[in-house]
């Protein structure tokens, strides 16, 4: 039941998040590129940049849609996939 309920509460988080728009993005603030953790380092009116933790490895994104500006398969999301798919074990 414990892990039904963490699984539930995960869930329902990750539908929040699904919720927020990229607009809302905030300078250091940790997203997810593909499953990857990531954080913002620069914002604009119309895009911003990823850098993935630990590696130096970066992307531009639209700031509507979170899709790759030179990557279009780069997806950028509120929350990690592999969390999702963990918590249902």
């Amino acid at each position: 039941m414990l892990r039904l309920n963490m699984a539930y509460h995960q869930k329902k988080k990750a539908l929040e998040n699904e919720k927020r728009n990229f607009c809302e993005l905030k300078l250091g603030e940790s997203i997810y590129v593909n499953g990857t953790e990531a954080f913002v380092i620069l914002i604009t009116k119309t895009k911003f940049v990823a850098r993935a933790k630990g590696r130096s490895k970066q992307a531009w994104f639209d700031l509507k849609t979170g899709i790759g500006i030179d990557y279009p398969y780069y997806r950028a999301s509120f929350n990690s996939c592999r969390v999702l798919s963990n918590s249902i074990k």
